[in-house]
């Protein structure tokens, strides 16, 4: 099976290329939830869950150039050294900006990458800040963009004359 190339784009530069090491994980919630249980402090966190959301729209330029527009919806978190369930909002505030400055990041890589062949930059996205998400007691930012991306020659596109 092929694997999409947004996603494993999307990966690259997350596993790769931000200023923190991050994780990559591409699930929806009820997924994401169960796995973010095996990550470990030491190696898996921050982390950035891609929510499977299943809108993407394609078109064909008259070349036969396929380009996608997906709609991103994913999480970036991380976890605390202090117990979750009784903490101040100032004492997680850090963890909150943090990882709101790694979306940041990732909007920029992603406008600079060149495997995706960015169509249109990203300048619009929207963050919004999450405290204890998942059984892990997760904090940190959800990220929402468009992402616009020449995928290559589709192959699929005929001339009709």
């Amino acid at each position: 099976m092929t694997p999409d190339p947004a996603v494993e784009e999307l990966r690259r530069v997350v596993e790769n290329e931000l200023f923190l090491k991050c994780s990559f994980v591409y699930a929806n919630l009820h997924e994401a939830n169960l796995g973010l249980d095996s990550l470990s402090e030491d190696c898996g966190f921050p982390v950035f869950v891609f929510l499977a959301s299943g809108r993407n729209q394609e078109k064909t330029t008259e070349s036969g150039l396929l380009i996608r527009t997906i709609d991103v919806n994913g999480l970036m978190l991380s976890s605390t050294d202090e117990p979750t369930t009784d903490y101040s909002t100032e004492d997680v505030e850090p963890y909150v900006n943090q990882m709101r400055m790694l979306c940041e990041n990732l909007i920029y890589r992603l406008n600079k990458s060149e495997k995706t062949y960015v169509l249109e930059p990203i300048q619009e996205f929207e963050t919004t800040k999450v405290y204890e998400r998942f059984d892990r007691h997760l904090f940190g930012c959800g990220l929402t963009f468009k992402w616009v991306f020449n995928t290559g020659v589709s192959g699929c596109y005929e001339r009709a004359y």
